[in-house]
């Protein structure tokens, strides 16, 4: 009786075991991007996303960054800088699922030296007219260090199924500090992708900004630009600086550290 009863068990650890790493296996994430900068170039070395540098006047460098070398340059082509965007196919990935990794510097003086909202787009769908996709960093809060976020979703989608498209937050930021950016999209299901089962969540070095499992995607099939590094109104020459590295795309959330420790503070990269 007790064999037999050690032999069931082991038959059902193994057929456990099997079921369990074929279901794990099957739901592994694939990397789609990976930009890291060090060769001084903004080339994907995948090939899933295209870098636009806008107002061409200015170049971007690669000085020493997070890990490696970073990108580095600023809003006001005057000085030597310009807008970069990081471009991804239209719609979602055949998995249903986006997962975007980066790290971000935005060096003193940034912030304030303008008039009116910067509307710093970490994510942008421009559409024209309109509601349409965006996360923007629009506010700083100098006393308590803290940056004004804003989802805003286009027509088709929505944050509870009824009219609310535009959702805000605010996170910890020490501006000229690194700062992890993570975002992750899954589409809804159903026939035209309407049922509130789309998941939407933005992560600020590892803090959940916005988080929700009942959204409304619909069928989003135009490019998506993660992170537009762009803004509504110029910077004064010489302000405006900002670096970004170690990017990350993914079609689903990944099972790996994508956190690698920043340089010691002593080390350069020549």
């Amino acid at each position: 009786m007790k064999r037999l009863v050690k032999k069931n068990i082991l038959i059902f650890f193994v057929l456990s075991f099997g079921i369990f790493s074929f279901a794990s296996e099957g739901k592994a994430a694939d990397r789609l991007s990976r930009v890291t900068f060090d060769e001084s170039s903004l080339v994907d070395m995948l090939g899933y996303v295209n870098t636009l540098w806008l107002y061409g006047e200015g170049v971007p460098t690669y000085p020493s960054g997070h890990t490696g070398r970073s990108v580095r340059t600023s809003h006001n082509d005057e000085d030597g800088g310009g807008d970069l965007i990081f471009r991804l196919p239209a719609g979602f990935p055949p998995s249903g699922e986006i997962y975007v990794s980066y790290w971000a510097k935005y060096e003193s003086g940034y912030w304030g030296n303008y008039s009116g909202i910067w509307n710093v787009k970490i994510m942008s769908a421009p559409t024209g007219s309109g509601p349409h996709t965006e996360l923007i960093w629009q506010s700083y809060d100098s006393s308590s260090k803290t940056m004004g976020l804003e989802w805003q979703m286009e027509q088709g989608m929505s944050w509870d199924g009824n009219s609310t498209v535009t959702k805000y937050a605010s996170v910890p930021y020490v501006i000229g500090d690194w700062l992890h950016v993570e975002i992750y999209m899954k589409k809804s299901s159903g026939a035209t992708f309407q049922n509130m089962d789309g998941i939407a969540w933005a992560k600020f070095d590892g803090a959940y900004a916005f988080n929700d499992n009942a959204i409304i995607t619909g069928d989003f099939t135009r490019p998506l630009d993660i992170p537009s590094i762009k803004a509504t109104v110029e910077c004064l020459p010489g302000e405006g600086w900002w670096q970004f590295d170690d990017y990350e795309i993914w079609n689903g959330i990944p099972d790996v550290d994508l956190s690698p420790p920043a340089m010691p503070s002593s080390l350069t990269v020549k």
